[in-house]
């Protein structure tokens, strides 16, 4: 944790220094902890998949902890009440995986909406957007937006596939408009982000 907060401070003092650069600058951190190997997963797989479920999560230049973070934490009551810093209860843990595996299964296809979501959750439209937006400060329609445009740029950066494939996978039928939308959350067209990361 403690080194969490030191990153973080320096990440804020670089985001300053870096503020005219024409990428929108904005970092999250999430932290969990768990088993190091589990039965189906690699090593700490499930746990790196949470601390980085969790920094979606957050807001900008927020550290976001699984409840048994705190609980390790030799100062629990310190970490709550860090301004920087914010711990999930196990119930909103649960929520969070069960949202980021029905949007997995819903990315790229037709049915995928706001409707479709909830009933596959089992809660009503109102209840799924008053957690959403409790637990990330975004609607559902904007937080599946911003979780669509992160998994752009990773596939960007890995090369496998060209800017068109990536829109039709993540559910655009429009590429110009996907770049459009890219554009507006980094700061940069998909084929600059492409050729940054060669």
């Amino acid at each position: 944790m403690d080194c969490s907060l030191e990153l973080q401070n320096e990440l804020r003092s670089k985001k300053l220094h870096f503020a005219d650069s024409e990428w929108n600058n904005s970092f999250r951190i999430g932290i969990h902890a768990g088993q190091p190997v589990t039965a189906k997963e690699g090593f700490f797989r499930k746990t790196i998949n949470l601390a980085y479920q969790l920094s979606l999560v957050g807001e900008d230049q927020e550290i976001v902890a699984s409840q048994i973070v705190e609980k390790l934490h030799g100062e629990a009551q310190l970490l709550s009440a860090h301004p920087n810093i914010r711990v999930l209860d196990a119930r909103e843990e649960n929520f969070l995986m069960q949202f980021f595996a029905s949007v997995e299964n819903m990315i790229g296809k037709r049915d995928g909406n706001i409707s479709h979501l909830s009933r596959v959750m089992g809660v009503s439209r109102p209840q799924l957007y008053r957690k959403i937006r409790a637990l990330t400060g975004r609607s559902p329609v904007d937080f599946i937006h911003d979780l669509k445009m992160n998994r752009a740029l990773s596939l960007l950066k890995d090369k496998q596939h060209n800017i068109t494939e990536i829109a039709m996978e993540l559910g655009y039928s429009n590429p110009s408009y996907f770049a459009k939308c890219f554009q507006k959350k980094f700061g940069v067209t998909p084929s600059k982000a492409l050729i940054r990361s060669i």
